[in-house]
Parts: C-alpha cells; structure tokens; sequence
C-alpha cells in the first residue's frame, strides 16, 4: 500500500512538464530569433540599412523572448533618454536581452557569440559589435566602433568585466570603454544586474542548449536592473573606479556582497 501510495506522488510527471516547458522555450526563441532575422534583413535590402531601426526591432525581440521564458523584469532607476555608455555587470546570456527590452542600444559581446547558431547570425544583424579580447587590435577596432556607434547618437552597452560570474560580487572593470566615454563626452550609466536564482547565471564550460533547458524549466524567472546616476567629463580611470563602487554597492545592498575589489 504504501509503495502504490508514493508511486502516485511520483516527481517524475512535473519533471517532464518542466523539461518540455523548456524545449518549447528553446524552440520558440529560436523560431522568432530566426523569423526576426529574416524580416529585418529583407528590410534593409528594400529600405537600405538603418541602426535605429534595426535597435528598435532587437528590443521588441528582447521583450518576446523575456515573456516566451518567463522572465520578469523589476528595473529601478530613470532610463536613459538621451545617448549613454551603459556599463554593467555580466550573470548570463539573458543580461542581453533584458537590457535591450528596456533600452534600444548597441551591445559590445565576445566573439564566440558570432559563431552560434541562428542567435549569432542575428546579432550581426543587430548591431552587435564583436571582440577578442585578448587581441589588441580587436579590442582597439571594437572601441572606434563604439565611438563611431556613439557619434552617431546611438547607446552602447557593455559588460567591463569581460566574462560572465556567478557572483557574489563584481570582478575589475577593463578600462577601455571608459576612455572612449570620456574621449567622446558621453554619459556612463551603470546598471546593476541579479537574478532570484543563481542557477540563471552561466559560467565556466556551461554549455547554453543544457543550461538554457535547466534554467528555463522554472515558471517564473525575476530579473532585477537598476540603473544608476549618469557620470561624464571626468579622468577615464575614476569614472571607471566610481562606476566600478556604484554598481558593486547596489549589488551589495541586494544582498550580493562583493568578492573582490576593483584596483
């Protein structure tokens, strides 16, 4: 009696439904990410290529994928309104997305994002700059697209520490981006980015298609975002050290302490 009454109260049926809450996430994104690709490139072959509008189209992408997945997103803080720097902290691969739901921008990613598959195509055609960051000269070409991305009145998003963490706490900011702020009398704004769960967080050899079916078999995910003071004309170092303190504190005060100190 007492083993039929716990093979009734079995797991594994939830497991499943959550497993194929998943996959049907996954197929999702993949089919709009596909079908968005597609149409933004057919516009710009019959209207010419525009960045704003391909900014606007990414951020109406972002905005379907965070509710496809279940993702809420909690921001505190004004939005930018005018062109900005934004500098944030790096959790996972959803950091895109939900930053682009709020701020049509463009986005400063590593260059192993190019080679995915169908996600990688379309950031090309979402003006996503790319980078080796252990090649100078990559890394001095990414920022004269940044600047040149910013002339033009556009606003740019990075992630400074130059890799995803797991947290606690913030690693050192690369300095570069700052330069280029200063040297164009943009705005910085720092965001600060946690999620409810840690799992959310991909890191190390996290491969995305197991990662992505783990984390996203929740129901309900909360992103938090919080955007900061805008900070400008100043020496690019400091600017980099304060944006490095504000963001480490919001992290703090959230419950996140920080595991090392920017230098």
């Amino acid at each position: 009696m007492n083993s039929a009454v716990e093979s009734t109260s079995s797991p594994v049926p939830a497991i499943r439904a959550s497993r194929l809450l998943a996959t049907l996430r996954l197929a999702g994104l993949l089919g709009d990410t596909a079908a968005s690709m597609v149409a933004l490139v057919w516009r710009g072959l019959v209207a010419g290529p525009d960045d704003r509008r391909a900014a606007r189209a990414a951020q109406r992408w972002a905005s379907r994928t965070l509710r496809r997945c279940g993702v809420r997103v909690d921001v505190r803080g004004p939005l930018p309104t005018s062109p900005a720097v934004l500098v944030a902290n790096h959790r996972s691969y959803l950091d895109i997305a939900v930053l682009l739901s709020q701020v049509p921008c463009h986005f400063l990613a590593k260059k192993e994002l190019a080679s995915w598959p169908v996600l990688g195509p379309a950031a090309r055609h979402a003006n996503t700059v790319f980078v080796d960051r252990s090649d100078g000269a990559s890394r001095r070409g990414a920022r004269d697209s940044l600047a040149r991305a910013v002339a033009g009145g556009a606003t740019v998003a990075v992630f400074p520490e130059g890799t995803t963490t797991a947290g606690p706490g913030l690693l050192p900011f690369r300095p570069g981006v700052f330069a280029m702020a200063a040297a164009q009398a943009v705005p910085i704004i720092p965001v600060a980015v946690w999620y409810d769960r840690p799992e959310v967080a991909w890191v190390g050899d996290d491969e995305f298609v197991p990662h992505f079916l783990e984390c996203f078999s929740e129901r309900t995910t909360i992103a938090h975002v919080s955007f900061g003071p805008q900070a400008s004309h100043v020496e690019p170092m400091e600017l980099c050290r304060s944006t490095w303190s504000w963001i480490a504190r919001c992290l703090s005060e959230c419950g996140q302490p920080n595991a090392r100190r920017m230098q």
